[in-house]
């Protein structure tokens, strides 16, 4: 039953990237905007949720198929290295990204480096933000 409403709560994010996908393309449209930057978006976004809803809804209709989903997803080993990959390449991006700050300062690429830096920034601070209230929640 918890991975049902797991699997209802994708088929809803599912549904706002279709709604979400043609209004950035209007936008584009509708704003004559000379970059199709929006309208590439929109269109991704689109298709994303054309696949997924169809992907979930098919995995809904067949029990054994979701039973099968839900081991995979749920399993202690599969839970465990999806864990260590996600640090594995959260600690990577920090590393490249920090020499490749030093690197570009060298190279006086001020502007690629600040952004880079503030890149790692955000998501050192966002790890922090996730770690404390994960740690509150266990």
């Amino acid at each position: 039953m918890e991975f049902e409403k797991k699997l209802k709560k994708r088929i809803l994010t599912a549904r706002i990237f279709l709604i979400a996908g043609p209004l950035l393309m209007a936008v584009s449209i509708w704003q004559k905007l000379d970059n199709e930057f929006f309208f590439a978006w929109g269109t991704a976004l689109m298709v994303i949720g054309i696949v997924r809803l169809r992907q979930y809804r098919k995995l809904m209709a067949s029990p054994e198929a979701m039973r099968a989903r839900e081991v995979a997803e749920t399993d202690e080993r599969n839970v465990m290295l999806t864990n260590k990959a996600k640090s594995y390449a959260f600690f990577w991006y920090v590393l490249i990204c920090g020499v490749a700050v030093i690197v570009l300062e060298f190279m006086n690429q001020v502007q690629i480096a600040t952004a880079l830096a503030f890149s790692v920034c955000f998501l050192v601070l966002l790890y922090w933000v996730c770690y404390y209230v994960v740690r509150r929640k266990y």
